[in-house]
């Protein structure tokens, strides 16, 4: 069965180019839907992300910095004083920062369009 891109598409036409966190992207487009990007390869992994993002609307020191702690996983953290929002422990594969390629894209949408 296919899955509904709606979400994606109004993320990415409000965030081009889109990218961020796995997991944070998998909260917002569904984890299934990510993992088929994943495997088409419009998303692929690019770096490792220093920053996640806040749960508020924001403030000076905002986004959460990303922490890597000694036992291999991850911690992000809020930079405000006093914290506005609560530490968030992550792991290696959620702070994998997932980012579009354009060319993989474009040549995705060419080959559902048969064109």
């Amino acid at each position: 069965m296919a899955r509904s891109l709606e979400r994606f598409w109004q993320l990415l036409e409000t965030n081009f180019p889109l990218g961020g966190p796995r997991k944070h992207l998998s909260d917002r487009l569904g984890a299934d839907v990510v993992e088929d990007l994943e495997a088409s390869g419009v998303l692929a992994q690019r770096r490792v992300a220093d920053t996640y993002p806040c749960p508020s609307t924001g403030g000076f020191n905002c986004p959460r910095a990303v922490v890597r702690l000694d036992d291999g996983g991850y911690v992000a953290v809020c930079g405000n004083e006093p914290t506005e929002c609560e530490e968030l422990r992550l792991e290696a594969g959620d702070v994998a920062h997932l980012s579009i390629g354009p060319e993989e894209l474009c040549s995705a949408v060419a080959k559902a369009l048969q064109i």
